[in-house]
């Protein structure tokens, strides 16, 4: 008995495997860019703060970032006395957005990356 090899030849199959693995890494650095701009409309219409310049609210800004294997999503302040407004001080309670908000994203995004990997892979 003899083996046939009757499908693709195997270096078309492994540049097909490196080609659905950088579309799944694309698809879920873009599943990761519209995420941190809806945490960070989230933030800025949803901090619990009241507003005296508006820099804190403007301040909050969501990024999605590729490292390799790796997509990174963040939102954050960029204001020096974010974490004051985060965590409380003496003098004032912690009016938290950025946990909150990450959160609530989070099982979204996850369930969304693992549907984009398993149709890719």
């Amino acid at each position: 008995m003899s083996l046939k090899w009757g499908g693709k030849r195997p270096a078309v199959i492994g540049s097909d495997v490196v080609s659905r693995a950088d579309r799944a890494r694309a698809g879920v650095l873009a599943l990761g860019q519209v995420s941190a701009a809806r945490m960070e409309a989230t933030a800025k219409s949803g901090a619990p703060w009241h507003d005296r310049t508006g820099n804190a609210r403007q301040g909050l800004t969501g990024s999605a970032e590729a490292d390799g294997d790796h997509v990174r999503v963040a939102i954050a302040h960029t204001m020096a006395y974010g974490p004051f407004l985060e965590l409380g001080t003496v003098h004032m309670s912690a009016r938290p957005i950025l946990v909150p908000v990450q959160q609530q994203e989070a099982p979204q995004l996850i369930a969304d990356a693992a549907k984009v990997v398993g149709e890719l892979l």
